[in-house]
């Protein structure tokens, strides 16, 4: 009589294990799997635009200032947008949002997260939507570290419109903010003579001027005192 021959068990279960896991290596490489979609690519026959304004070229540490948040949409009839934004949180801080005439009903409220800004607004319900160029809302940053500084319209940035079910989002340009010291005025990072002689051409001014470094359109002693607290400092 013949005896099976058996595989040792510890031999076994190492060619047991391997076989398990080609089967199931191959059945994964061949299952469809999901791909990070930025803004650009969800929707690329999109009708809206969004665009901050005016661009943030130059601002100084510290300081807060309001952008407008855009959109263009051509003859599509736009009935809300959904915003969000990414950013740096130890260089900037969006700390403020205002809706508009335009986009006056405020769908989801604003959440002003570390790096992270959400809200979602909507047009009024009686008005059929709003094609062409408006006003979505206004936000207000303010810089917290010297350099540029990136803003970005995160991948759940949305825009409904009458004519479509999904997202007619085309295009949502992510933007610069150039941070420098308050006082360097002539943006060559010092504050140095130059910048005085800057601040002296523009003093007694009323209006706008760059000499102007608390904003409240006057070049004054209190411009003056912020100018002398920050003279010398240089920007790596």
């Amino acid at each position: 009589m013949t005896r099976k021959k058996y595989l040792p068990f510890p031999v076994f279960i190492f060619v047991t294990l391997v076989v398990g896991f080609g089967a199931w290596y191959t059945i994964k490489q061949s299952m469809p799997f999901a791909e990070p979609i930025g803004i650009n690519e969800i929707t690329p026959s999109g009708t809206t635009t969004l665009v901050a304004s005016p661009p943030p070229i130059y601002k100084s540490l510290g300081q807060g200032f309001t952008l407008d948040i855009n959109k263009d949409s051509g003859n599509d009839n736009i009935t809300a947008v959904e915003l969000e934004l990414n950013y740096d949180p130890t260089k900037l801080s969006i700390s403020k949002f205002v809706p508009t005439p335009y986009f006056p009903n405020v769908l989801a409220n604003p959440v002003y997260g570390s790096g992270d800004f959400t809200v979602s607004v909507g047009v009024p319900t009686d008005s059929g939507g709003k094609s062409g160029i408006g006003m979505v809302g206004k936000i207000t940053i303010t810089p917290l570290a010297l350099g540029e500084h990136t803003v970005f319209f995160g991948p759940n940035t949305l825009v409904s419109a009458i004519s479509s079910g999904s997202n007619v989002l085309k295009t949502a340009d992510s933007f610069i903010v150039t941070v420098f010291n308050l006082g360097d005025i002539n943006k060559d990072k010092k504050v140095n003579i130059f910048d005085y002689s800057l601040f002296v051409k523009d003093y007694g001014l009323i209006g706008y001027s760059s000499a102007d470094l608390n904003q409240d359109g006057k070049v004054n002693i209190f411009d003056y005192s912020l100018f002398v607290k920050n003279y010398g400092k240089i920007q790596p």
